[in-house]
């Protein structure tokens, strides 16, 4: 969801990469006023909502999510 929104930047891959982008963000108000920016014109036209293609793309995440817990997955 965050990246569908052009918000990759925000995700980290562990938590090593979690710490790393938030001393970023803490220690760049440049940066942060951007992506603050961003974030407001975002919630203010929310591409999700009454998009298809994304509604489709959730309902196949959660349905593959049941799949592997009913099959014992984690």
């Amino acid at each position: 969801l965050v990246a569908s929104h052009g918000f990759a930047e925000l995700l980290a891959d562990t938590p090593e990469d979690y710490i790393a982008l938030a001393r970023s963000l803490g220690t760049d108000p440049a940066r942060r006023n951007a992506i603050r920016t961003r974030l407001k014109q975002a919630g203010a036209n929310p591409g999700f909502v009454g998009n298809p293609d994304h509604a489709r793309a959730l309902r196949e995440a959660i349905e593959d999510m049941m799949r592997e817990e009913a099959a014992g997955g984690q």
